[in-house]
């Protein structure tokens, strides 16, 4: 009758319908998470930029903006607040201390060096991941 759900483990596809499985029908979780059209403004961009100047290189048609309690020159990791807006080009972007995973050193995780162009930046932190 179903056959084809015999082969789906085999494929791509299974991760993403495991996700909306999950998601939707069992009930755990948020079940409007697998809609691609539901809006994001807070994005922790993590390590995909190497400083603020990389950041503003990325995004050259915003305003950055940083709080006032921010260095000028903040480290990495940002946050980035995009505006709600239409008519709106300002970035808010919010530095902060990520959490220590452990005393050890190999406990500290690795931290990208490679500065992406401005799509690839955009696109690996703006792209929905089921991953």
């Amino acid at each position: 009758m179903c056959s084809w759900v015999r082969y789906i483990p085999t494929t791509s596809f299974s991760l993403i319908l495991s996700l909306l499985l999950t998601v939707s029908i069992k009930g755990y979780g948020d079940p409007s998470a697998p809609n691609t059209k539901r809006v994001i403004n807070d994005i922790d961009f993590n390590d995909t930029f190497l400083d603020i100047n990389h950041l503003k290189e990325c995004f050259p048609d915003y305003q950055v903006r940083l709080p006032k309690s921010a260095k000028s020159d903040p480290l990495p990791p940002y946050k980035v607040k995009f505006p709600t807006e239409e008519n709106d080009n300002t970035l808010l972007v919010q530095p902060y201390v990520p959490p220590n995973r452990g005393p050890y050193p190999y406990d500290i995780p690795k931290k990208n060096a490679i500065p992406f162009t401005r799509v690839q930046g955009n696109y690996t932190a703006l792209t929905p991941s089921y991953c």
